[in-house]
């Protein structure tokens, strides 16, 4: 395990033709309780990494060319790298890199999963580089306590 994360993982980013992209809600938390799991990619608003992981993996950057795409910073058939390749921002975007990383060593992040899909860290996708206008935040904060 590389990390943990606060906010809530919303899709299974991977490629399968002829068929949507599932949400992840729908296969976790029928109870109603706080549940976690582990998942491979990242999660970029409030992530925590373990030190030695983080350091492990910006010596293992060091040694990347990472203005060769061809080199492949991501494992094949991620959405994400859809965006990133359509910009040409490979080399400026460090997370497609970490998960090429975590992907290669089988670690993983943990994640929370709230009811109602509240989070501990929200997105509220404001206007700029990823969402043209302002929109209303993708969770609620969530508000429980440990009893």
């Amino acid at each position: 395990m590389f990390g943990l994360s606060m906010q809530h993982q919303h899709t299974v980013l991977g490629q399968r033709t002829g068929f949507s992209i599932r949400s992840i809600d729908k296969e976790l938390n029928e109870t109603g309780a706080p549940t976690f799991f582990k998942y491979q990619l990242l999660g970029t608003w409030g992530a925590v990494f373990f030190p030695e992981h983080w350091r492990a993996f910006l010596e293992w950057i060091a040694t990347i060319n990472i203005e060769n795409i061809e080199e492949g910073c991501t494992p094949g058939g991620l959405l994400s790298a859809q965006w990133w390749v359509s910009r040409h921002l490979a080399e400026r975007m460090w997370t497609h890199w970490f998960i090429r990383f975590v992907y290669e060593r089988g670690w993983y992040s943990l994640y929370t999963n709230f009811p109602n899909r509240e989070a501990l860290i929200v997105s509220y996708r404001e206007s700029g580089l990823n969402f043209n206008v302002t929109r209303r935040s993708m969770n609620a904060i969530s508000r429980t306590s440990a009893t």
